[in-house]
């Protein structure tokens, strides 16, 4: 995405094979995924996305725990998960945050069932 959005790609005649960069924002891009949702009338769950931890733990405890971390364009979920601790959410947050490439995440209510041993 970097080599895209520099222009590296255009310049040099190279085409991505696969996913075009437009659906790689759309999937990867957490606000532009909800906005894409919300658009086309899907449900969505209370979520926001930040770019530092102070935000991640104030929407967390307004909405409660447990939340799901989803860090921004790390293909694959890599540094997201529940938490269901402050602990666990400054550990996961900080982590996602430092991963993402855009130093962004989502911050989204957790509803499933299945409660942690």
């Amino acid at each position: 995405m970097e080599l895209y959005e520099d222009g590296f790609l255009d310049a040099h005649g190279i085409k991505l094979l696969g996913t075009s960069p437009e659906g790689i924002k759309k999937a990867e891009d957490r606000q532009a995924f909800k906005d894409t949702m919300e658009k086309i009338g899907e449900p969505c769950i209370a979520s926001k996305v930040v770019d530092n931890y102070e935000d991640a733990e104030e929407f967390a405890k307004k909405i409660g725990l447990p939340v799901i971390v989803r860090p921004a364009y790390t293909l694959g979920g890599t540094g997201g998960g529940i938490c269901y601790t402050i602990e666990e959410l400054e550990e996961t947050a900080k982590s996602g945050l430092h991963l993402s490439r855009v130093h962004q995440v989502l911050i989204e209510k957790c509803i499933s069932r299945l409660e942690r041993n």
